[in-house]
């Protein structure tokens, strides 16, 4: 993926054209494909050149998980993991013993892991998107605002079913400056930790309170929790972790990835009961989304289910 090879090999080349190319030593090249061919991620021709199999295609296209791939062997990330013992010892997440700063503080500092952050994020949410507007009924809802949406992937997915809707993604200043324009999506500036988002009928937070520990994630709902209105919903998309236990569930790595880059963790529904009671919102209903994460239908405490 950093050498780009992925989409170079969406048509077919042997090593020495793709060192002609610029994209390596083409000895160097060859022994690297001859290793990928057998793991499904390439395949090998009659003719010498080499061409996507089944796992490289995944590396491609809209739907790309490389910028997720790139993100897991970074070095800042890495480093994290070397600091995981300590984080255990310490109570701290294993970033911040490794940077002396948590991960978005470095982030902000770092243009070029920001963008390698970003990037992994966007293409995580093109992956997710489609299901989580399948899973959930919004054909009542208005207005919606996507709190911590980035560029609005989620959004867009939802208004192809629902035109009429009127979106929000509510985002931190870079991350709008940044976000490419989107039909029908509006982007306003604000930071969800110190401030309410604006007025909408329904709210979503996908993948944001996993990232914190229970005194922010509170914080982050509560500031929802005060722009709600008696009848708006907030849409939590998330994981659900599976209760303790030998089998094994997605959320057994994730949270150990949250603990080790963050300090934050994923919530079982209980969990997630009890934290959302403690910020004045009642859970509802969690709705199968037909991927790892569920969407956790939440409304003002003491509101009739309607």
């Amino acid at each position: 993926c950093e050498l780009g090879l992925p989409d170079a090999l969406t048509a077919a080349k042997t090593p020495e054209e793709l060192a002609a190319a610029g994209y390596g030593s083409a000895p160097l090249l060859s022994r690297l494909l001859r290793s990928l061919a057998a793991y499904d991620v390439v395949k090998r021709r009659r003719d010498g050149r080499y061409t996507l199999a089944h796992a490289g295609l995944a590396l491609t296209g809209r739907s790309s998980v490389a910028p997720m791939i790139r993100y897991a062997n970074a070095p800042w990330h890495a480093a994290a993991y070397h600091r995981l013992a300590d984080a255990i010892r310490n109570g701290a997440d294993g970033f911040t013993l490794a940077y002396e700063r948590p991960l978005f503080a470095y982030l902000a500092q770092q243009p070029a892991a920001s963008n390698l952050f970003d990037g992994a994020m966007n293409a995580l949410g093109e992956l997710y998107a489609e299901p989580f507007a399948r899973a959930y009924d919004f054909s009542t809802v208005r207005t919606v605002v996507d709190v911590g949406g980035g560029t609005g992937a989620l959004l867009a997915a939802v208004r192809e079913r629902y035109p009429a809707m009127q979106a929000t993604v509510y985002e931190l200043p870079h991350v709008v400056r940044a976000a490419p324009p989107r039909s029908g999506i509006a982007f306003v500036e604000g930071d969800i930790v110190t401030q309410p988002p604006p007025p909408a009928d329904c709210y979503i937070l996908s993948h944001v309170l996993h990232d914190w520990d229970d005194d922010r994630a509170g914080a982050i709902l509560r500031n929802v929790r005060a722009a709600m209105s008696e009848r708006a919903r907030l849409l939590i998309f998330e994981l659900v972790a599976a209760e303790d236990g030998n089998v094994w569930t997605p959320d057994r790595l994730t949270d150990v990835e949250m603990l080790t880059m963050l300090g934050g963790k994923e919530r079982t529904r209980e969990a997630f009961a009890a934290l959302l009671e403690r910020s004045g919102l009642t859970l509802l209903a969690v709705h199968p989304a037909g991927v790892p994460e569920a969407v956790i239908e939440c409304a003002p405490a003491g509101i009739p289910n309607r």
